[in-house]
């Protein structure tokens, strides 16, 4: 297929305003960082990721730019380096100031958005919404908490190696016999919920389960109000109960006074799939 063609099949997608605003998007990250694009490869990129975008709030610039890191450009890269990466120990201060960190950060990162393993890079994810910073602001918080994670399971495996306490403890029958009953319709359950979230939700819930943040603190890490992070969390666990109570009636057959009897129960079942599958999904 010829540029002309590419382009002529894009014509539903991108109406004459986004398609130019697209094209300028080319000359102004070729006069801004040097990097020369072809612009009907970025069309093709750019035209689902824009297609309800109000033409001003689209990030031209910053979506061809990652569009050429996507395509393994090298002066793109090394644009990003510069401008993105190069802020990353500022990003990530709050959790650990230490340049070590950062530095450990930094590369986890780069491989994060720019090794494939067999994938789409991860940066071709960057839809141009909203800023490219905050957008990798976003992502190096990810890195940095799931780095602060594996550290932590690190040091407690090694503790529970040298106490000897290896062996989880006998379960309580009452809590067993509820789990093996009702484990299949929770992790449904929430994985349904959680396929319906914002990656701001998710990642609020990331925090909060996994790492065990305080809300105030979840907040200064996101720029956004405490307020809002309660709620988020909040909204969630109470969608993935409403859930559970549905199918616990509907796939189980039980009764209004036996889900409530349960339910209980079923709660810390909730929080604990909530945790595993919100880290299968890092």
């Amino acid at each position: 297929m010829t540029p002309r063609e590419l382009v002529a099949t894009l014509a539903p997608m991108l109406d004459e305003r986004r398609q130019s605003a697209l094209e300028q998007a080319v000359a102004n990250t070729r006069d801004r960082h040097g990097v020369e694009v072809a612009v009907a490869g970025f069309l093709a990129h750019a035209a689902a990721r824009v297609r309800y975008l109000d033409v001003e709030s689209i990030h031209g610039v910053d979506l061809c730019l990652a569009y050429a890191c996507a395509t393994g450009d090298p002066v793109a890269l090394a644009r990003f380096d510069e401008e993105f990466l190069a802020q990353v120990p500022r990003f990530v201060a709050h959790i650990e100031p230490s340049r070590a960190f950062a530095s450990e950060v930094t590369q986890h990162l780069r491989h994060h958005l720019f090794v494939s393993d067999g994938r789409p890079a991860r940066i071709v994810e960057y839809s141009g919404r909203g800023p490219l910073a905050g957008w990798v602001r976003v992502a190096a918080l990810r890195v940095a908490l799931n780095t602060v994670r594996g550290a932590r399971r690190s040091v407690q495996r090694e503790r529970a190696v040298a106490n000897g306490a290896l062996l989880p403890p006998a379960p309580d029958p009452e809590r067993y016999l509820v789990r093996k009953r009702c484990a299949a319709e929770v992790k449904e359950a929430v994985e349904s919920v959680l396929s319906g979230m914002d990656r701001d939700a998710r990642t609020a819930l990331r925090m909060h389960y996994l790492d065990g943040l305080s809300c105030e603190r979840i907040a200064a890490l996101l720029g956004v109000h405490r307020a809002t992070v309660a709620r988020r969390i909040a909204q969630s666990r109470s969608r993935v109960s409403h859930e559970v109570r549905r199918r616990l009636g509907h796939r189980l057959g039980l009764s209004a006074r036996e889900i409530e009897s349960m339910m209980a129960l079923v709660h810390s079942v909730v929080d604990v799939s909530v945790s595993r599958l919100i880290g299968s999904s890092t």
